[in-house]
């Protein structure tokens, strides 16, 4: 009894810094978002909060681009350009009921869930977060609020965040031997499709076909909802405007700013290839993207069915994702943040210095032409988990924690 008593104690040490942490930056967050009610209007915000008031009041209109103009410029701003909603329907639902409130306080109210989502995350695959990594995580969880992208998918009110949750929960069921429920747990993110899909693709190719089968079943079921929403028309716009965002059939200005795309913010591998392939044709483009994209894929399968430990199999899968999805910005690296809480120290200092340094630079300087560079420290992530796919184990190199962990072994 007394060697328990002292786990918990132990335990409750090093969560606490955590806990502080996290209040203190929720704190700082709410009062930045309630500073910033003249830019809120300009935020990612408002094409979610605009769908959720089509998804109350005319769900058959929800990928009409006319009617999302309509709705942004009514009760969000009329200045302001409107930003397109091209993802399923079901994820709609989610901001219905922020759509009840006015705009700026709808906004903070997400922010706040927002920011509950971030102890989910943290407690949910607590040993991910648990490795000893010098100045960027002294104890555990602390890597969360110095990184860049996590600050800017807060405070545009993005959805990165609960994709994060979501992976955490798929490899806590990895992790248990449970690949089926990591499916589902991934086919519940296909909000972020273009994220989701080579994720599952590359999990496959280690867990096999019980993971496609839990994905297939939470895929089917919230692409039914999807349907039941928005009807078999609203179904066929989303997938022209799927097929107008992909640029594929124009890459000219107007088309960009319509669907609100710019290739040279995207950190991926349609923005670090974009200085090569802006002055080829569209068809042209894409095709030099997709094998790229294609090689890169077949040499992660590759490098995931190789690895030793299935924590580096996961992180290979998670940063390939991020690289080779299609339509990605800056605050979908928050997902980094578990590859990194994965490989622990063992990620060389450098790699970390460019993950962590390079988007405060980058964003900071107030240039967005530059922002695809943020794809060089997640290949060079990429590159350093290569190098442990037959590594040691990994006991050899994590720092222990008061012999003690939290929530799981």
């Amino acid at each position: 009894m007394p060697e328990i008593e002292d786990v918990q104690v132990s335990a409750a040490r090093n969560i606490r810094p955590f806990l502080i942490s996290w209040s203190l930056y929720a704190v700082f967050l709410l009062f930045y978002g309630a500073m910033l009610e003249e830019s809120a209007p300009s935020f990612d915000f408002r094409n979610f909060y605009g769908a959720g008031y089509l998804i109350r009041t005319g769900p058959e209109h929800l990928y009409d681009l006319r009617s999302q103009q309509q709705v942004q410029s009514a009760l969000v701003s009329p200045g302001e350009r409107p930003l397109p909603f091209i993802h399923p329907a079901y994820e709609a639902l989610l901001y219905e009921p922020f759509s009840l409130l006015p705009y700026n306080r709808a906004y903070l109210v997400f922010l706040g869930f927002n920011l509950l989502l971030l102890p989910v995350g943290f407690f949910t695959s607590y040993p991910a977060f648990a490795s000893l990594i010098p100045i960027w995580q002294p104890r555990p969880g602390l890597l969360f609020f110095l990184f860049m992208p996590l600050f800017v998918a807060l405070c545009q009110g993005q959805n990165s965040l609960l994709f994060v949750v979501l992976c955490c929960l798929a490899w806590k069921r990895f992790e248990r031997g449970e690949p089926v429920g990591a499916g589902c747990m991934l086919g519940l993110g296909l909000f972020k499709f273009q994220l989701v899909i080579p994720l599952v693709l590359l999990c496959a190719a280690r867990w096999g076909w019980r993971t496609v089968a839990g994905f297939a079943g939470s895929g089917t079921a919230v692409a039914l909802v999807s349907l039941a929403i928005t009807g078999r028309q609203g179904m066929t716009s989303f997938l022209s405007l799927l097929s107008a965002a992909s640029l594929t059939q124009d890459q000219g200005a107007t088309a960009r700013i319509l669907m609100a795309i710019k290739p040279r913010a995207m950190p991926n591998i349609v923005g670090l290839l974009y200085p090569l392939t802006s002055h080829l044709s569209a068809h042209m483009a894409f095709m030099i993207v997709a094998c790229v994209s294609a090689t890169l894929v077949a040499w992660c399968i590759l490098l995931v069915r190789r690895a030793w430990e299935e924590r580096v199999a996961f992180s290979i899968a998670v940063v390939c994702a991020l690289l080779v999805s299609y339509h990605s910005y800056v605050y979908e690296l928050t997902l980094l943040v578990l590859p990194l809480g994965l490989l622990g120290n063992r990620v060389s200092k450098w790699t970390l210095f460019a993950l962590y340094v390079t988007p405060s630079i980058v964003f900071w300087s107030g240039s967005r032409d530059w922002l695809f560079l943020l794809g060089l420290p997640a290949v060079w992530l990429l590159a350093g988990s290569a190098r442990l796919v037959s590594g040691p184990s990994l006991q050899a190199h994590v720092e222990p924690l008061a012999d003690c962990t939290y929530g799981g072994s």
